[in-house]
């Protein structure tokens, strides 16, 4: 998804600037990357809000520790009066898991233990569903 496509690209751009000390796999140190979290998220809300696709925003990134970052987005085109929620966090949940497991861009995250977090919201602000892909 383009969303994260969007991260890896910001993470590439943070780190092929970087003068941290490499690891085998990515090129840079685990403490590195999280420690950059908040810099990616400070690069991807100047670029927000932003449509993902026809039904969706991102609206912002946060970082609650080094070991999270969260998406929040609004689905503009519907209600959660109008949607079935449990179908549609298991819809989404599980998407979003298996493109964590096996995404190539997505390595970065998984070598280091970094969860990504979704926050889903409808047109009125209402609660869509939240969850996490990967991390411990």
């Amino acid at each position: 998804m383009k969303k994260a496509i969007l991260s890896l690209s910001v993470l590439a751009l943070i780190f092929s600037c970087s003068n941290a000390p490499s690891n085998k796999t990515s090129g840079v140190t685990s403490s590195a990357v999280n420690q950059n979290l908040f810099a990616v998220a400070k690069e991807i809300n100047k670029r927000c809000p932003m449509p993902t696709d026809e039904n969706t925003r991102m609206d912002s990134a946060t970082v609650f520790n080094e070991f999270m970052i969260t998406y929040h987005y609004t689905v503009h085109t519907t209600s959660n009066k109008n949607v079935d929620l449990k179908k549609f966090k298991t819809t989404m949940e599980t998407a979003m898991n298996e493109k964590y497991k096996t995404d190539p861009q997505l390595a970065i995250y998984r070598d280091n233990n970094i969860a990504i977090a979704y926050d889903y919201k409808d047109k009125d602000g209402g609660f869509l569903c939240y969850f996490v892909s990967g991390g411990k």
